[in-house]
C-alpha cells in the first residue's frame, strides 16, 4: 500500500508540474494572442483612414472633373463662336481682295514708274554729288593720270637721301616747301616722292600744277586732303617775268589757302610726319631763280626753302654710289667709280642718263658732259638774249667780269679794247 502511495503521490506531483508547464505556457499565449489583437486593432484603425482619404479624393477628382466638363464645354462655345466671327472677316475681306485685284495691273504699273523714277533720281543725285566732289574736267584728270603714272615709274630708281628725309620731316610744319638747287640735281624727283608719300600714306590727292596758280585756284577743294606740285616754277635757265606776276597776282588766295596751322606738340618734338591733313604746296625752282628779288616778293615761297645743294642736304658719297647701283652694275662702277665720283651739281642726272651704257661711254659722260652742257646752252640762247650775253662775256673773260666795266669810264684799258671790239662784231 505504502507503495502505492508513493507511486500515486509521484504521479499526482508530475501531473501538477505538467498542469503548472501548461498553465505558463498558456498564459504566455494569451499575451501574444493580446498583442497582436492590439496589432490588428491598430491596423484597422489606419485602414480606416486611408479609406476616407482615398474616399475624399475620389470626390474631389470626380467635382473636378464636371468642372473641367463644363470649362470644356464653355472653351468649345467660344472657340466656336471667334470662328464664326473669322469667317465673317475673311468673307469681307475676300470681297476686298477682289477688288483689288480688278486694279492690281494699274498698280502694278505705277508701281514699276515709281521704282524707274526712284533710281533715275538716285543716279542724278550722285552724278551730282560726284560733280560736286570732283570739279576737275576729265580730260584734265586724265593729263593728272599721266604724269602721276611717271613718277611712280622713276620711284624704282629713287634713292632716298638726307635731303629726301628732310623735306618729308618737313611736311607736318610747312604747307608750301620750295626745294632748290640746279639743273639734275633731283628737285623735281624729291617733291614726286614727297607728294606720293602724301598721297599712299595719308590718303592725299595729288594735282599736278600744269598751267600756272590757276589750276590751284580751281580745283583746291576745303573737304579733300590735297598736295599741289610745281615744276621749275617761274622757269628754267632764265626767269619768266610773265609767270611769275601771275603767280604774284594770286599771291594772297594762295597765301589763305596754305596758311600753316598749328599742328601736335609731339610731332613737331620727334619731327615725324604722323599727323598731316591740311593742304600743301610742293615747288621746285632752280636756285638762281629763287634767288631773284622779283621772286623772293612773293612770301609764301619763302616760308620754307630746303637748298640740295647746302651744305647740310648736298649729296653725300654714299648716296651718290647707291644712285649708281640703280642703273649700272657692280662691273661697270669699279670700272669707272675714280672718274665718275666727282662733286658736280647735276649726278642724279647723269645716273639717269647712264642707264644702259658701256664703262667707255659712261666714263664720258660723266667727265665730258658735253650733251648737257650744250643743251642748257640752246635753252638759254632761246629764251633770254641778255643771259646768253652775259655767258658770253663770263666766257670771254675768263679771269673775271665785272658789271661796272660795262660803264666805258670804270673798265681798265685794257679791258675797254675788248669791250669795244666785241661791241663792233
Amino acid at each position: 500500500m505504502n507503495i502505492k502511495g508513493e507511486s500515486l503521490r509521484r504521479e499526482v506531483k508530475e501531473c501538477k508540474e505538467n498542469i503548472d508547464r501548461l498553465s505558463a505556457r498558456l498564459n504566455t499565449s494569451e499575451v501574444h494572442v493580446y498583442e497582436r489583437i492590439e496589432s490588428i486593432d491598430n491596423h484597422l484603425d489606419e485602414l480606416q483612414k486611408l479609406q476616407r482619404f482615398l474616399d475624399s479624393q475620389f470626390t474631389r477628382i470626380k467635382n473636378i472633373g464636371i468642372e473641367n466638363k463644363k470649362e470644356k464645354e464653355d472653351f468649345v462655345k467660344d472657340v466656336q463662336s471667334l470662328c464664326s466671327h473669322i469667317h465673317v472677316n475673311i468673307t469681307k475681306h475676300e470681297e476686298r481682295i477682289e477688288k483689288l485685284e480688278n486694279k492690281s495691273e494699274t498698280l502694278q504699273g505705277i508701281q514699276k514708274d515709281v521704282d524707274i523714277l526712284r533710281i533715275k533720281s538716285e543716279l542724278i543725285e550722285a552724278e551730282m554729288k560726284k560733280q560736286d566732289e570732283d570739279h576737275i574736267p576729265k580730260n584734265i584728270r586724265a593729263q593728272h593720270g599721266q604724269e602721276i603714272r611717271e613718277w611712280e615709274e622713276d620711284q624704282f630708281t629713287f634713292v632716298k637721301t638726307r635731303a629726301t628725309h628732310h623735306i618729308l620731316e618737313s611736311l607736318p610744319l610747312k604747307n608750301c616747301i620750295v626745294v632748290t638747287g640746279s639743273s639734275g640735281c633731283g628737285k623735281s624727283s624729291n617733291i614726286h616722292h614727297a607728294a606720293l608719300h602724301l598721297r599712299d600714306s595719308f590718303g592725299y590727292e595729288i594735282i599736278p600744277v600744269l598751267t600756272g596758280p590757276t589750276d590751284i585756284i580751281n580745283y583746291y577743294n576745303e573737304n579733300k586732303k590735297q598736295a599741289f606740285i610745281v615744276d621749275d616754277i617761274c622757269g628754267k635757265e632764265t626767269i619768266n617775268m610773265q609767270t611769275l606776276q601771275t603767280w604774284r597776282d594770286y599771291s594772297e588766295k594762295l597765301a589763305k589757302i596754305f596758311k600753316n596751322t598749328e599742328m601736335n606738340v609731339e610731332s613737331k618734338k620727334d619731327g615725324t610726319v604722323s599727323k598731316v591733313s591740311s593742304p600743301k604746296l610742293l615747288i621746285s625752282c632752280r636756285l638762281h631763280i629763287y634767288k631773284e628779288p622779283q621772286f623772293k616778293r612773293i612770301e609764301l615761297f619763302t616760308k620754307k626753302e630746303c637748298n640740295l645743294l647746302s651744305t647740310k642736304l648736298f649729296l653725300l658719297q654714299p648716296e651718290k654710289m647707291l644712285m649708281l647701283r640703280r642703273y649700272l652694275s657692280d662691273e661697270i662702277i669699279d670700272n669707272v667709280k675714280h672718274f665718275i665720283m666727282a662733286d658736280v651739281d647735276f649726278f642724279p642726272l647723269l645716273c639717269k642718263l647712264s642707264k644702259g651704257k658701256t664703262s667707255g661711254e659712261v666714263k664720258k659722260l660723266f667727265t665730258s658732259p658735253l650733251n648737257i652742257i650744250k643743251m642748257s646752252i640752246n635753252n638759254i640762247t632761246d629764251e633770254n638774249k641778255n643771259h646768253l650775253c652775259a655767258l658770253v662775256l663770263c666766257i670771254l673773260f675768263d679771269d673775271g667780269f665785272s658789271t661796272h666795266w660795262l660803264d666805258s669810264r670804270s673798265a681798265p684799258e685794257n679791258t675797254k679794247t675788248k669791250l669795244e671790239d666785241i661791241c663792233r662784231e
